[in-house]
């Protein structure tokens, strides 16, 4: 991984990747001695990596940025560590992951951005949108074909359900 760290808060943002196959990303990296909290994937780290397969991404991420894992078109699972600390998924965050079978938002997450899953064409998982989220962009979910339900949480905050959310998702009943 590329890092990019900033001293003011001992924070660290993943820039670029070669990895392939399972994708770890680490809570934390050490750069001459001082440890940062990595707590954001930046656009495009890892786009188009086609030889990724799975990703674990740990509590310590509040921030997937725009288009930070699209095109991982043979990634089949996205798993969260246990109270993981994302709040923002970016437009594109996650956009054609062909392959993606399973996916749960995290219930911390308040911004869903604009083609966020768009093409999770293999997707079965029911998608629920945690009672958090304030923004939910248009074409969000667009041909996730074999999702089966979308579920708002109780008490959702979400004022407005955004054109294309549920375009072309052919199992929705």
């Amino acid at each position: 991984f590329t890092y990019i760290t900033n001293d003011v808060d001992n924070t660290a943002k993943i820039s670029a990747s070669t990895k392939s196959g399972s994708v770890v990303i680490p809570s934390s990296v050490t750069n001459n001695g001082i440890v940062y909290t990595v707590n954001n994937i930046a656009r495009f780290s890892f786009y188009n990596k086609h030889g990724v397969t799975s990703f674990t991404i740990p509590a310590s991420i509040t921030k997937i940025e725009r288009q930070s894992l699209l095109l991982c078109v043979y990634c089949t699972s996205i798993t969260f560590e246990p109270n993981s600390q994302l709040t923002y998924i970016g437009s594109e965050g996650l956009k054609s992951l062909s392959s993606l079978v399973s996916f749960e938002i995290p219930s911390g997450v308040t911004y869903i951005g604009n083609e966020a899953l768009n093409g999770a064409i293999k997707l079965t998982s029911p998608i629920i949108i945690p009672s958090g989220v304030t923004y939910l962009g248009y074409n969000a979910f667009l041909s996730a074909l074999k999702v089966p339900s979308i579920t708002f949480a109780p008490n959702s905050l979400l004022t407005t359900i955004p054109g294309g959310m549920c375009w072309n998702m052919q199992r929705i009943t």
